[in-house]
């Protein structure tokens, strides 16, 4: 307990402080102003019990500092002054000493930076646990203080500063806000929390728990503050699938050894009682292969070094590397446990370390864990009985329905909205696609329900859950009804405030299961359609708001100061936008989704009834608009325009695709192609089967050249044909790589056309920007750059007239433009110089803004910096722009202050936190290795392609189990998309191991052997026909595999295509031919001395 006293000789704080110790019984005491001497402390502290003590005695009628604590609290005093007394503590824990400083800060600004100074040098002396204890006589912001004249706030000094500097944190508090009171009347009432407890990372994670109490004061003008380093007794966690699993190889024979198991019921009922199988056994299998990691980690440490005292014998050395594997996967285990418990969404890519997500952990869960509460003004309790019964007896009041009574009358008040035809289309039975799509849309690491199973559970083992799920979610649209379990939640209390002691400041959410959420997604994704046709086009006041959050409104309703248009920011990004969609667009995409379905042959009765009364004998293509039709139906025919920017046929056979009517070349810009003169009128029934030469399956050129222009032939032989017609021609959506309508391609359509033609200069740096491994805020920033928005001096100054001055805020010289401020600044220069990278900006041809930012984006090309060097001179440049700009925003709005040296520090110290956050992903790549040769009597097929301008080249290398060589074969394709050039080369190499029945085909294309794999789902629209030929071949062929390989591993085949493309070589090579140097680039197999 730590409480300023302000004199202890005075009755009122004796019996204070004795009904606190019968209270709340501490083991240790600061007081602070005893204002006592060195006799009347002791006859004192004997008074209270106490007979171990340190204290500072009071000069005059001034200060005086006692510490107190019991027998059994092993405390060693370090420091005494006239402000703190530091001691170590040795009993609580016993295997970690940690340090408490307890505080009285001056009161005077002219005796505080001393003091900040002391606390600055005992951080920097104890390198272990620290905490701060006791009256800091200072704020960290307005929202501490209540009455009198507001906080002046200075960043480089105060208790804030010190905070800032050490990173230490504030633990909060339970119970009133404020601990220090003028105790006057009326408005000259003045309170502040002066009294507090700060610790740094390392307090916080050894006691991860504690918390700090406000007692009530009737003796002093402050409170006593009460830590405690230990929390109430908190049940045992409950299951939570742990994203570390999904590492383990056998992870998946354990989920599918115990989904496999019969149980007898409804889909639902079988879900259930397959997770509740599947949750035993990951418990059974993380105890006894992993067990508690961070014990695992001190005890394969303890081995290691155990084998690295020893002598290094081969069998040494082995189990050294073993153990060095071991610890380091134990390690990224741990990592990644505490990443998923952190919650963090915003670090996406990569992660700091383990100590920032147990910290960040522990610091979110002390926030919302519920220690006492408020009972009534004055009465509070830790009780855990009674905290839980006061939430559910608020919680009822607010929920319970009165059970009014609702006039029948009432029910025909409001007009029908949705149709029957739309509702049935809600209620629509899901099918495999729309349950995986809405599945995907669920962020896969948040909160679990009851069940703990995370969304990352069902994405990485969908192979294995999949037909249960599908099941479960489609009997909930059949019967209409929710089984029990699916349906329950766990409830969870967010604080609304900071410090929150009463129910009402607790706002709930529910947390409920993954399979309930994607029912629920799926409703959600299927009422957007209809939400135009719900919400009355008067109900617009979500779009002013949205505007406002760039605009605002000054206090006469007038909009302020912009200097970005609302029309060009929903630009899309790559055009200089930030791809907000506008409302009207996008109804116009959803709409047309309504006219696509019904070009669609899908059985619908929506479909049949608008068919039997508007189109009748017609195709939806063929409809016009009447005078008498309705609004609705004349939206649905508006969109054709918009559909027909992405319709094309996708030919098979081509017999019911007419070459002049019916679009099918999807890289022209109609579609269609062009005819010689006349050629339309004369062949006008010609279908595209009548371009086939049928025996061969390819294009027969010499009746295209009669029939069309040289422009529309080379995009026609661009089309890969089957070699086998294995379905019907069918429509496509061209613009959405699975071939599927989708709201977002077609918002894109939309907009196309108001792209301006007009390009800003630096326009060709807007996509390559985006696409940078920085901070998205950071990104924002050289957005503003690039468009000049920035609100600098001069930039304001060219739309007000009375700005009062256009100097720069750091040198005064010139006038605050962009290309000054981040460039020619004596201040900017200086710390460049003082970094790794000491540009000399008077060397660099800079005439613009735009210029910098195309050297941050290309350092390589403009700096000729080397390419590792690329991304960490990319983060270090965007740092040094945004301190630039925040520091010049601080110095004119809080008149602040900083020197070089400091602010050097700061932005060093900023990269450091950076570059170590983008280390390392989450989701590794895999590392680079050589190629391993196939298996005994395997043979493998490795296949690459090379895109040029005008053709692209493919290859296939035939290798055996021993890495030799046994054939090359390349061919011209006449394609330009890397996409489809990598199909054709899968299919070569497919067709070179027609004759192999123990085969393996392996590439480097992830999207390539995902679409041979998984035959059922439509990935890619553009490279399905030859898909379905390698598929073909496959299946006539029971051993073949097929197998995703790192690039690195594909170095051989890859060459080759280059080297073909180069010297347009074709066909089956001669090993003889191609450079030896190559050939084995991405195995261990030396090359052989003569070939």
């Amino acid at each position: 307990m730590a409480w300023n006293c302000r004199g202890l000789a005075r009755p009122k704080a004796i019996r204070n402080l004795r009904a606190n110790i019968r209270k709340y019984n501490p083991d240790v005491i600061f007081l602070s102003e005893t204002l006592v001497s060195d006799e009347r402390t002791i006859s004192i502290v004997n008074s209270l019990g106490f007979h171990l003590f340190v204290h500072y005695p009071a000069v005059g009628k001034k200060g005086g500092l006692l510490l107190l604590w019991r027998p059994g609290v092993e405390i060693e005093p370090v420091n005494i002054n006239i402000n703190a007394i530091s001691v170590l503590v040795y009993s609580d824990p016993t295997h970690q000493p940690w340090m408490i400083t307890y505080v009285y800060a001056p009161a005077q600004w002219n005796n505080k930076a001393g003091f900040w100074r002391h606390l600055d040098s005992l951080y920097q002396a104890f390198p272990g646990p620290w905490i701060c204890l006791g009256d800091f006589n200072d704020l960290i912001d307005q929202n501490e203080k209540s009455g009198g004249k507001p906080i002046y706030y200075n960043p480089n000094k105060g208790l804030k500063a010190l905070m800032d500097r050490n990173g230490l944190i504030d633990i909060g508090y339970m119970g009133p806000k404020f601990t220090w009171t003028n105790n006057r009347q009326g408005q000259a009432l003045i309170r502040e929390r002066l009294d507090r407890a700060i610790a740094n990372q390392e307090w916080r994670l050894l006691f991860s728990d504690a918390t700090l109490q406000h007692l009530a004061s009737s003796a002093s003008d402050h409170h006593p503050i009460l830590l405690y380093t230990t929390a109430n007794i908190r049940q045992a966690p409950s299951f939570k699938f742990e994203e570390f699993w999904t590492r383990e190889p056998l992870s998946h024979q354990i989920i599918s050894e115990a989904w496999s198991k019969h149980h007898f019921g409804n889909p639902s009922y079988i879900l259930c009682k397959k997770i509740k199988s599947t949750k035993e056994a990951l418990k059974v299998w993380n105890k006894e292969h992993f067990g508690r990691i961070n014990h695992n980690i001190h005890q394969l440490e303890s081995e290691l070094l155990e084998v690295q005292e020893a002598n290094m014998t081969p069998s040494n050395q082995e189990k050294e590397r073993f153990l060095q594997h071991r610890i380091h996967k134990q390690r990224e285990y741990e990592e990644i446990l505490w990443k998923q418990k952190s919650r963090l969404t915003w670090l996406t890519l990569t992660d700091l370390n383990t100590k920032f997500y147990h910290l960040t952990t522990t610091i979110r869960r002390r926030r919302n864990a519920i220690e006492s509460i408020k009972l009534a003004p004055g009465i509070w309790s830790m009780d855990s009985t009674v905290i839980e019964t006061s939430f559910i007896n608020h919680f009822k009041s607010i929920y319970t329905s009165s059970n009014p009574n609702v006039p029948e009358q009432l029910d025909n008040l409001f007009e029908k909205q949705v149709s029957d035809i739309e509702n049935e289309s809600l209620n629509a039975i899901p099918v495999e696609e729309e349950i995986l799509e809405a599945l995907k849309q669920i962020p896969s690491n948040k909160a679990p329900g009851p069940d703990g199973m995370t969304a990352l559970f069902y994405k990485h083992y969908w192979s294995i859950v999949k037909q249960d799920v599908i099941l479960a979610v489609q009997n909930f649209f059949i019967s209409g009804k929710l089984l029990k379990q699916i349906n329950h939640t766990n409830i969870a209390l967010i604080p609304k405030t900071n410090c929150p002691n009463h129910p009402s400041q607790y706002r709930p959410i529910s947390l409920t299961n993954v399979s309930y959420k994607i029912i629920t997604k799926i409703m959600a994704n299927r009422l957007k359609i209809l939400l135009p046709k719900i919400i009355s086009p008067l109900q617009t006041a979500f779009v002013p708001a949205f505007k406002n959050f760039w605009w605002g409104f000054s206090k006469d309703k007038t909009h302020n100061l912009t200097l970005k248009s609302w029309k060009s920011i929903c630009q899309p990004k790559n055009t200089g936008g930030l791809g907000i969609r506008l409302m009207e667009k996008m109804n116009q995409a959803m709409l047309a989704k309504t006219g696509w379905e019904l070009s669609e042959p899908i059985n619908s009765l929506w479909k049949s009834m608008l068919t039997a009364k508007y189109l009748k004998n017609n195709t939806f293509w063929e409809a016009s608009q009447k005078a008498t039709d309705s609004s609705m139906w004349k939206g649905i025919l508006k969109s054709q325009e918009l559909l027909i920017k992405g319709r094309c046929f996708q030919v098979y056979n081509g017999e019911s695709v007419n070459i002049w009517l019916d679009p099918w070349i999807p890289t022209l810009i109609n579609f269609k192609p062009k005819p010689l003169q006349g050629m339309e009128l004369e062949f006008p029934n010609l279908t595209v089967s009548d371009l086939i030469i049928n025996n061969s399956r390819i294009w027969d050129v010499p009746k295209m050249q009669y029939l069309f222009d040289h422009q529309s032939i080379l995009e026609i032989q661009k089309i890969p044909l089957p070699l086998r017609a294995y379905e019907q021609d069918k429509v496509v959506w061209v613009l959405n790589h699975n071939g599927k309508y989708s709201v977002k391609t077609a918002y894109q359509a939309t907009i196309q056309d108001q792209v301006p033609h007009q390009q800003h200069s630096s326009m060709t740096l807007f996509k390559p920007m985006w696409s940078l491994k920085i901070h998205d805020r950071h990104k924002l920033l050289l957005w503003k750059l690039l468009w000049n928005i920035l609100p600098t001096r001069t930039r304001i100054g060219e739309v007000i007239t009375n700005q009062e001055t256009e100097e720069c805020v750091f040198c005064s010289y010139e006038k605050e433009t962009l290309v000054h401020l981040f460039v020619e600044c004596p201040f900017n220069r200086i710390l460049w110089q003082q970094s790794s990278w000491p540009l000399n900006f008077a060397n660099l041809p800079i005439d613009s803004i735009s210029d910098w930012i195309k050297m941050i984006i290309y350092p390589d090309r403009e700096l000729r910096l080397k390419n590792e060097e690329r991304h960490h001179f990319q983060l270090f440049a965007v740092i040094m722009l945004d301190f630039i700009w925040r520091k010049r925003n601080d110095v004119i709005h809080n008149h602040s202050s900083l020197s070089i040296e400091e602010a050097s520090f700061q932005i060093k110290s900023t990269y450091e936190d950076y570059k170590d956050a983008w280390k390392k992903k989450v989701d590794q790549q895999s590392k680079e290795e050589n190629w391993h040769p196939p298996p005994l009597n395997y043979q493998s097929y490795s296949f690459d392609a090379a895109v040029r301008e005008q053709f692209s080249v493919v290859s296939a290398i035939k290798r055996n189990h021993s890495g030799d060589i046994l054939g090359i074969l390349t061919e011209k394709v006449q394609t330009t998309i890397p996409l489809i050039a990598e199909a054709k080369a899968a299919l070569l190499a497919a067709n070179m191991a027609s004759n192999q029945d123990l085969a393996i085909i392996e590439g480097d294309s992830q999207s390539i052997i995902s679409s041979i794999e998984s035959p059922d789902i439509s990935t890619f629209w553009n490279i399905s026909t030859i898909i379905k030929d390698i598929q073909h071949l496959s299946n006539l062929h029971q051993n073949w595999k097929f197998a995703k390989i790192h690039r690195s591993q594909n170095r051989c085949a890859h060459s080759v295509a280059q080297w073909a493309a180069t010297n347009l070589v074709f066909g089956s090579i001669p090993i003889d031919n191609i450079p030896s140097w190559f050939l084995y680039i991405d195995s261990e197999k030396d090359p052989p001395q003569t070939l």
